[in-house]
């Protein structure tokens, strides 16, 4: 799964259970955030993608430009599901988000990225509202922190895909008041940037592997083009219709689970439950880096 949940400038939490390609549990290959100097961004979603944003957020990684746009390419064109929130570290202030759920109450704004997450929105934010009527007051910091613990326990319980122990942050006032994510320790950095480093090279291989794939998935996908072309001449509308059912085009990872052989070892693939989040955005992410330039951030 993932639940990340972010109640604007006031408190962030999620939790840290990866699932593999069936919804198993499976060891995570690295925190569902990362702390920069000055941002905090939280992930959910398939790791393609969120190793795509990794790398594109952490300088330190040493992952060139151009490889990093070639990841985007073939992420996007995969069309994998993901999500991020990028807070600023020192206020609590939603600087950026996509693919995730954004909603808004009393002019409050909150955010939920993963297959948990609504179940965790859902219950906070009516926590809060129940709190404010029965007492004639808004919950003060250590209360909003019960409430949204209590919340994501309550998501942990109904959502299979989420779990482990809880992080998070909050701030009060625009200043940080608690800082409990447990981030990496900065002389374990490098160790820590190298596992990363490993996984997208599990990933993706080399610069030149993702561009032979891209390639071959383009002239794949103009072959299936003619094809389906070809074979919608040869029907009447009320078949194509039928013949064009997301149903019969993909065979998803849900599809495969119903497979009772399922494989032994598991690999952590998703923050999230299957097809949780949205498709990946690489123009979406780029914008973001020169806006945070623009910005004067690191």
């Amino acid at each position: 799964m993932t639940t990340n949940i972010v109640f604007g400038d006031v408190i962030a939490a999620v939790d840290e259970l990866w699932t593999d390609n069936y919804k198993r549990p499976s060891k995570a290959p690295f925190k569902k955030f990362y702390v920069m100097d000055d941002s905090i961004i939280f992930l959910s979603g398939h790791i393609d993608p969120i190793l795509v944003a990794l790398a594109t957020y952490v300088e330190a990684l040493g992952i060139e430009e151009d490889y990093i746009d070639s990841m985007s390419m073939l992420v996007e064109m995969e069309g994998s599901a993901y999500g991020v929130i990028e807070v600023d570290r020192a206020t609590g202030q939603v600087l950026y988000s996509e693919g995730v759920d954004q909603r808004t109450l009393n002019n409050l704004s909150f955010y939920g990225g993963g297959s948990g997450s609504e179940e965790a929105l859902t219950t906070f934010m009516a926590k809060l509202e129940v709190f404010k009527q029965v007492n004639g007051t808004c919950p003060d910091d250590t209360q909003i922190q019960q409430l949204m613990l209590s919340s994501m326990e309550h998501a942990l319980r109904n959502d299979e895909c989420s779990g482990g122990d809880v992080c998070f942050i909050q701030w009060s006032n625009s200043s940080l008041i608690v800082d409990n994510l447990c981030w990496v320790p900065a002389l374990e950095l490098d160790t820590y940037h190298s596992r990363i480093c490993q996984c997208i090279e599990e990933r993706f291989v080399s610069k030149e592997d993702v561009r032979d794939l891209i390639a071959m998935m383009s002239d794949e996908e103009h072959q299936d083009a003619q094809a389906l072309e070809f074979e919608l001449k040869m029907l009447d509308q009320n078949k194509a219709e039928s013949y064009l059912s997301k149903d019969k085009f993909n065979t998803t990872e849900e599809e495969a689970m119903k497979n009772n052989d399922l494989p032994e070892t598991r690999v952590a693939t998703h923050t999230a439950g299957l097809n949780n989040g949205k498709p990946f955005k690489a123009a979406s992410l780029k914008a973001r880096m020169l806006q945070r330039k623009a910005e004067g951030r690191k």
